[in-house]
């Protein structure tokens, strides 16, 4: 399967082209010029949905690990900010369902793209499972604790 259009800025694919005219370098040929690795294998749908029950618990035990520390700190005082909280909790719950549903927009984004380099695919979506957990941990500590 070969890319046709740049998911970044649209433009088409021209013949034989191996980068875009955005710098973004078509992702099947760089598979294909090294030959398929694990990664690149096709995942089944029990190993998909064995990833993203993985990775909401993963989510969760960070939520909880982090709820706990930051209530038990003596972080809340007279200057409590619950709003914050909030929306602490609603960009957790946006990066765990990025990392467990591996959405394309979520994934393909440039910062993303830099952390798969380092740590593929699935460790990036366990990395904002993570972080995703930790948010609204620390957004229902300070939100309803």
């Amino acid at each position: 399967m070969t890319e046709t259009v740049c998911p970044l800025c649209g433009v088409p694919r021209p013949p034989g082209a191996k980068q875009c005219i955005c710098n973004y370098t078509f992702e099947y040929d760089k598979l294909h010029a090294s030959g398929p690795s694990d990664s690149a294998r096709a995942k089944t749908p029990r190993d998909a949905a064995v990833d993203r029950g993985l990775i909401a618990a993963v989510a969760l035990v960070a939520a909880v690990v982090v709820a706990v520390w930051f209530h038990g700190s003596g972080a809340q005082d007279e200057r409590s900010r619950p709003e914050l909280g909030f929306f602490l909790i609603a960009g957790g719950v946006f990066a765990v369902c990025g990392g467990v549903f591996a959405w394309d927009f979520f994934m393909s984004h440039r910062r993303a793209r830099f952390l798969s380099f380092f740590l593929g695919r699935t460790g990036t979506r366990y990395l904002y499972g993570v972080l995703g957990g930790a948010f609204v941990g620390m957004g229902v500590a300070m939100a309803l604790l």
